[in-house]
């Protein structure tokens, strides 16, 4: 078989073995003691790590080759042959892949693990077109999502230590996050954890109520979901006196990166004292198409906040004073590349397998050494750090970082709001008469962190701004993001205010 004529090639039993259970049972998993792992992650050399990750990528490669019909098409219309790729320096010459190109040219069967569609459950995602975009979940994406949710809730919410909630502000129904945080939680409780799961979902009223509820009866809540839903429930529990003095609170972030800004004023509705900060909360980077892709570390919200404090070495550093997040992630899992600025990914573990796959985000990659080196820089010895948070959760992992969709797409609550769309809007005949079409779209946040949409317009010479103006576009672009995006028609639906955009005209040529 080709996949072992390589000497530099591995089995796929020997790259599961960082991890026992990707069989499709369950039992190694519960029965795997996670501090094994956590050993390893402390102790292995950050290149170990690394050169797992390669082997991986090129695994994959070897075997979708000959297990997927649609990457062998895919290699055969580009003229790539399989044996020829032995080495990293090879596999960096096969040719990305990406939705356009891959996942819309060819059908769900095509696109699966031996032309069959085996899988217990499909999720959704509106990705950045709007349309939903639906992803098998496999077996084994089960498994290793299950995995690092056990690892970060054990080592960074303190789950093992006492009667746990964890509130869930993910969507529900079709989507990704909150199915898989449901699911994972449920597993993590079978196995012995003293954890509690909640689904409200993004509805604001019934994430306070189930707070306020069920609070009472637990040491520790964590909150999860998107990062405006969570400052807005935040802020709800404050004004309805949810008395949070006496509990442990952690933030569970997703979907979107958070400001330092926005961190400290979460942590200071929340009494959360300063000597918490690196461990009191963390972001997830995760999308439909591969699940869990990395997350915030201690480490990680340590640079940014130094970041945050010095912008002219941002500037340096990123060549913006925007911090983008930086996220740890698992080689093995996910093998991170950067192509002209974006970032591209490949994932064994789901259902539908990616290899070299540019999923359009503008970022790069740092070591576990280069990211030392940047804590050293901003003067902070070894034993500062060690005083910060503990020792132990310095995973030596790389790091990936990411400003956000190289496409324009930005995120409103957690949802993608993609250009297209309001073009479309902007292109309706009642309006072409007033505006040239030509626009900017923000995300912002107020006085009061509250996240909203901002849609800077540009209006035709020689027409004068008006508040009728202003309100036939929003609704044309409310009437338009509801029929094209249906997690927004469910966010419109649970929160309209927040989820109205704010339309800001401008003259001609301004």
């Amino acid at each position: 078989m080709l996949l072992q004529q390589n000497k530099n090639m591995v089995t796929s039993k020997k790259l599961q073995q960082i991890i026992p259970g990707f069989d499709g049972k369950w039992d190694a998993f519960y029965k795997y003691d996670i501090s094994i792992f956590e050993k390893k992650l402390q102790t292995e050399s950050p290149l170990y790590f690394e050169k797992k990750g390669e082997q991986m990528a090129i695994f994959l490669f070897h075997e979708m080759a000959q297990r997927v019909p649609a990457y062998k098409d895919f290699l055969k219309k580009n003229k790539i042959k399989q044996e020829l790729i032995k080495t990293i320096k090879d596999f960096k010459q096969v040719p990305l892949i990406d939705k356009k190109n891959y996942l819309d040219e060819y059908s769900l069967l095509d696109l699966s693990w031996d032309g069959k569609l085996k899988t217990s459950i499909v999720s959704a995602s509106s990705g950045t077109s709007g349309k939903p975009s639906l992803w098998p979940r496999s077996d084994n994406i089960e498994v290793e999502t299950t995995y690092l949710y056990e690892l970060f809730l054990k080592n960074y919410f303190n789950i093992d230590k006492g009667p746990t909630l964890l509130v869930s502000g993910f969507a529900m129904g079709i989507y990704i996050g909150g199915t898989f945080t449901l699911n994972s939680c449920m597993r993590l409780s079978q196995k012995g954890y003293p954890l509690t799961v909640v689904t409200p979902g993004v509805n604001k009223e019934e994430m306070v109520y189930s707070i306020k509820k069920l609070a009472p009866y637990y040491e520790r809540i964590i909150l999860a979901g998107y990062p405006p839903l969570l400052r807005d429930v935040i802020d709800q529990c404050q004004k309805e006196k949810v008395d949070f003095k006496n509990k442990k609170i952690k933030l569970f972030f997703a979907s979107e990166s958070i400001t330092e800004t926005v961190r400290s004023y979460l942590f200071d509705r929340l009494h959360i004292p300063k000597k918490e900060y690196y461990t009191s909360s963390m972001n997830l980077y995760g999308t439909a198409d591969a699940a869990i892709a990395g997350h915030e570390t201690p480490l990680s919200t340590l640079v940014r906040e130094q970041f945050s404090k010095n912008e002219q070495k941002c500037k340096d550093f990123f060549g913006t004073s925007y911090i983008p997040s930086i996220n740890q992630y698992y080689p093995f899992f996910k093998h991170f590349e950067v192509v002209e600025d974006e970032i591209v990914l490949s994932s064994r573990n789901n259902g539908v397998p990616l290899v070299r796959y540019n999923i359009h985000d503008k970022g790069g990659i740092l070591s576990f050494d280069e990211m030392m080196e940047i804590v050293d820089s901003f003067g902070i010895s070894k034993q500062k750090l060690s005083q910060l948070f503990p020792k132990a959760l310095l995973w030596k992992l790389p790091y990936v970082y990411l400003y956000g969709r190289s496409d324009f797409t930005v995120t409103l609550y957690g949802l993608n709001i993609n250009p297209e769309s309001i073009k479309k809007a902007l292109q309706e005949k009642g309006l072409q008469k007033f505006i040239t079409g030509k626009f900017t779209l923000i995300t912002k946040v107020d006085s009061l962190q509250k996240q909203y949409l901002e849609i800077n317009i540009e209006q035709k010479k020689g027409i004068n701004t008006s508040l009728s103006l202003k309100e036939m576009i929003q609704k044309k672009v409310i009437q338009t993001l509801q029929k094209e995006n249906i997690e927004f028609r469910k966010l419109y639906k649970e929160m309209s205010k927040q989820a109205t955009p704010h339309i800001i005209l401008w003259e001609y040529e301004h």
